[in-house]
């Protein structure tokens, strides 16, 4: 096409139809992703430093991500297992009813005095929902909660920060796609931190764009990582 596979921000824009009327984000990910993996192999440098600009670590904590089960006594033997295997942090799914999910997280913490436990709800609660939930995020000292709401629902995400200050507040992720509407959301101070999977968003050259905005925001990111990511 008379490109140069280094350009990736030309051949992003190529894709991206000036992002009017869009590929797929997953066609547009695996072009860039491809792009950003020759560049790593032509210069000999591991794709993350690149990507960071130098020096990174080499290793980073891991958690257990615990999918949806029974009862108490399930969770309480999956968690037991994870504790085995090294696992210093969970997070829990659970059944999407409120009170329910609440005492599941009072119960566990007693048992895993030292384990980190986050909570993710999918989205599943409306927002009293959320805030039974987040009461018990609170009591047990969660590391965070996890799409209480829709992520369209901008505004009770804001109300659900400002109300349990003590909780981090993150988005499901998978909403918020361009940089620009990031920018833009991110001025009502919904979310706690930034959440988005690179497949989703087209590829490692707006993730860049994305960590920056949620950067000039004071926000961290976590990159979501499902199963084809």
């Amino acid at each position: 096409m008379g490109l140069e596979a280094e350009d990736r921000d030309g051949v992003y824009t190529l894709v991206s139809e000036d992002n009017t009327s869009a590929f797929p984000p997953a066609v547009r990910s695996t072009i860039d992703t491809a792009l950003w993996d020759l560049a790593s192999r032509r210069r000999g440098v591991p794709l993350r430093e690149m990507l960071a600009g130098g020096p990174t670590p080499t290793s980073l904590p891991g958690y257990a991500s615990v999918p949806l089960l029974g009862d108490e006594t399930e969770y309480r033997e999956a968690l037991s297992g994870f504790v085995e295997s090294g696992y210093a942090a969970v997070k829990l799914h659970a059944w999407g009813i409120p009170e329910r999910d609440a005492a599941l997280m009072r119960a566990l913490r007693p048992a895993f005095p030292a384990l980190t436990l986050m909570f993710d709800a999918e989205g599943r609660y409306d927002r009293d929902g959320a805030r039974i939930v987040a009461t018990a995020c609170a009591d047990v000292d969660a590391r965070w909660f996890e799409a209480p709401i829709t992520d369209f629902d901008v505004l009770g995400y804001r109300d659900i920060r400002d109300e349990f200050p003590a909780v981090q507040i993150l988005p499901a992720g998978d909403a918020l796609w361009h940089p620009d509407l990031l920018s833009t959301v991110l001025l009502l101070e919904p979310f706690s931190a930034v959440r988005f999977d690179v497949s989703f968003v087209g590829g490692p050259t707006p993730a860049l764009r994305m960590i920056r905005v949620a950067e000039d925001a004071g926000l961290d990111v976590e990159l979501i990582s499902y199963g084809h990511t």
